[in-house]
């Protein structure tokens, strides 16, 4: 009965490792790639006596004729002895000629960009390959900085991976020794080892992939972004408790929030349904097939991943979907302390929106009106 219960939790436990097996093999492969050509991209800059990069584990991917020399303004460069202010009143007023020669000394002043990558095209292609392919196996993986995480760490990435691989070869090897000896002559202190070990090869890559994800996170933007999140929903909540009393109190129709609630789940729907199309089925996120739906990575000029908190936030777009990912500006800044929300006030009575069949429609637009003047 002892065996017939060890062979059915060998079983068990051999569907993750052993069915896992292959698929982290092929994970394996791409890794000693990226580690391969990480290194590689370390000894050549040392080689060349080229400045450490910002951040070590987040290679540059544009080559050197790629990098444009960043625009100078002539407006910010007056501001830098001057009051801002006063420099948008002298800078238009500065002749053309005194002008260009104040833009060419910032340009030989400032010291040039040698964030650009040293692998040869071949090489570098072979490199973003394999990255995209892990990361859509991996998810935790992010081999450029975003918007709230900077690059994973090579070391961590390395360990984890390895720590997962020796997880299957300790299922597999309990598999054949639970299997393959019998159970007269198999001792007890085998499979209790080798089991225990395997545990804990797995909860040791989950521990570090968590480590990882804190060092990576960027508090500050996270905390903003939840911030504007919650105030958000707060004024939302705020918005319709007072349409309810003003049902209450017979100035308002019915009609109207449920319309405005209505469209707040229409809206909440499509982006649901907008997120799901785009989550690929397991085996095909395993294997690196289907479209590529990774968050995207910052502009090479906007990755300073040893600046302060305040560059973070500079880093950091807006939360829109489309262009507040690519944009370089800064999180709008919030004043929970200082907003004060006024009472919408409702100008049709309920005799009024029964009989107007587009009443409901004006109501929105003046309550619209009233939010954007609140703002």
């Amino acid at each position: 009965m002892i065996n017939v219960v060890d062979n059915v939790l060998v079983a068990l436990f051999a569907i993750m490792g052993d069915g896992l097996a292959p698929f982290r093999a092929v994970d394996t492969y791409h890794m000693v790639y990226i580690a391969y050509y990480h290194r590689k991209t370390w000894k050549k800059r040392e080689r060349l006596g080229l400045p450490k990069l910002v951040d070590h584990n987040d290679l540059p991917d544009l080559r050197k004729e790629e990098i444009q020399p960043d625009t100078v303004d002539l407006e910010s460069l007056v501001a830098r002895r001057m009051p801002r202010r006063l420099a948008q009143k002298v800078a238009p007023r500065i002749p053309k000629r005194l002008a260009r020669r104040i833009v060419t000394r910032s340009k030989t002043n400032d010291n040039p960009s040698y964030e650009y990558t040293v692998l040869t095209e071949k090489q570098q292609a072979k490199l973003e390959f394999h990255e995209r392919k892990f990361s859509k196996s991996h998810t935790f993986y992010k081999p450029h900085e975003t918007e709230t995480h900077y690059a994973f760490p090579l070391k961590l990435l390395v360990a984890v991976v390895l720590l997962l691989d020796c997880h299957s070869a300790l299922q597999i090897s309990l598999g054949a020794c639970t299997w393959g000896i019998p159970y007269e002559k198999r001792p007890f202190a085998l499979t209790t080892v080798i089991l225990c070990c395997s545990i804990t090869c797995n909860i040791l890559g989950g521990v570090l992939i968590m480590v990882g994800d804190r060092r990576t996170r960027k508090k500050d933007v996270i905390e903003r972004i939840m911030r504007q999140e919650l105030t958000s929903d707060a004024i939302q909540q705020m918005e319709t408790q007072w349409m309810k009393e003003a049902e209450e109190r017979g100035e308002l129709h019915k009609s109207v929030r449920k319309n405005i609630e209505d469209e707040r789940e229409d809206a909440e729907n499509k982006e649901i349904m907008k997120a799901w199309k785009g989550v690929p089925m397991l085996p095909k996120k395993l294997l690196g097939k289907g479209e590529d739906h990774r968050q995207p990575a910052l502009p090479q000029r906007a990755r300073k991943a040893g600046s302060s908190s305040a560059s973070l936030a500079s880093s950091s777009s807006s939360t829109s979907k489309k262009a507040g990912y690519r944009s370089g500006t800064a999180l709008p800044p919030l004043q929970e302390d200082s907003v004060q929300l006024s009472r919408p006030k409702p100008t049709l009575t309920r005799d009024k929106e029964a009989n107007n069949e587009g009443a409901g429609q004006k109501i929105l637009k003046l309550m619209r009106k009233a939010d954007m003047d609140r703002s």
